[in-house]
């Protein structure tokens, strides 16, 4: 009975904080039904006349994306919600854009189905730095443009970057799928999902390709990399035309891995439960084993250890 009292109490506690929640929202409105949970969107342009060499961008909620400026000014556009504009300066010769940081109760619980958006015009493509952090939307970066360094981190959304790098390449989200091509990565590719896939295609990474996924498939084609390291936790891994010049390391808890025109001095695959398939070309000293599924692999034909083991699943190698 006592636990009973409790509940109800309970949810009636609920359902007042829920209803003061609804008149406060109905009150910022001026008590407009048909506004209710509406955000006004505005168009606001900033032309910037500082010379710059890096970006810093730190954003809650918007989609990003760099264009060429069919002029030689440079402006950044932000369609964004009036009331939380976001700031947009130059200072030590880095582009900082901010979101508002006047968010209130009500800007938290409107339903909102419209995403702010932050398109960059530049005239020239070359840059330093590129630092993105953001919580909620996509990150667009095309292959028209060459930075030193590049770190891209979101929370909830998909990255697209093809553009060359000098130096490292740093790609983290939490909730969205990674794409990744152009013309080269002089140093490493780091890249980080825990649920969405990666797919990297047509790239040269002069350094380590370095792939962590949580519940995703991994997708690489056309790629050349020193040495190669995925983890795959759920999700099929395909290596299709890869030529890496060291080591391969791929450690997967469940899925496929396959391999199409694959070439590596070292391999060593680890699967707990997945099946291992397709043809390796360099020549290899194979160590295959699978507990519960067959293993067919080719006849030693050189030094270098090619070492795949499965819990449950089939592993079967050819070399055409």
């Amino acid at each position: 009975m006592k636990n009973t009292i409790k509940l109800l109490l309970l949810g009636a506690g609920l359902l007042l904080i829920g209803v003061i929640i609804f008149v406060s929202v109905l009150a910022a409105n001026d008590w407009d039904y048909d506004n209710f949970g509406k955000r006004v969107y505005v168009t606001n342009e900033h032309i910037i006349e500082q010379n710059f060499s890096n970006f810093d961008f730190d954003i809650e909620d918007a989609h990003i994306q760099f264009f060429l400026s069919e002029t030689d000014e440079i402006k950044v556009v932000c369609l964004e919600k009036e009331g939380l504009e976001h700031s947009v300066n130059v200072t030590n010769d880095t582009l900082y854009v901010k979101s508002s940081s006047n968010k209130t109760l009500l800007d938290y619980i409107q339903i909102d189905f419209n995403r702010p958006q932050i398109k960059v015009y530049l005239p020239t493509t070359e840059y330093n730095s590129l630092d993105i952090e953001g919580s909620i939307g996509f990150v667009s970066i095309g292959d028209s443009w060459k930075f030193n360094e590049i770190d891209i981190e979101v929370s909830t959304g998909d990255i697209r970057c093809g553009a060359i790098c000098t130096g490292d390449v740093e790609i983290s989200t939490s909730t969205g799928k990674v794409f990744i091509w152009g013309f080269g990565i002089e140093k490493n590719l780091s890249i980080s999902t825990s649920t969405g896939s990666v797919f990297v295609d047509d790239i040269e990474v002069k350094g380590n390709i370095d792939i962590e996924v949580s519940t995703g498939k991994v997708e690489l084609e056309n790629v050349k990399c020193l040495n190669l390291n995925i983890e795959a936790q759920t999700g099929t891994t395909k290596l299709l035309d890869i030529n890496c010049l060291n080591k391969t390391l791929i450690n997967s808890s469940t899925g496929n891995v396959f391999f199409n025109n694959f070439y590596a001095a070292e391999i060593n695959v680890n699967t707990s439960t997945g099946n291992v398939k397709g043809t390796i070309k360099s020549p290899m000293d194979y160590e295959a084993s699978s507990d519960t599924g067959k293993v067919i692999v080719p006849m030693d034909q050189g030094t270098n250890k090619c070492i795949i083991n499965t819990n449950t699943g089939d592993i079967i190698i050819t070399t055409d």
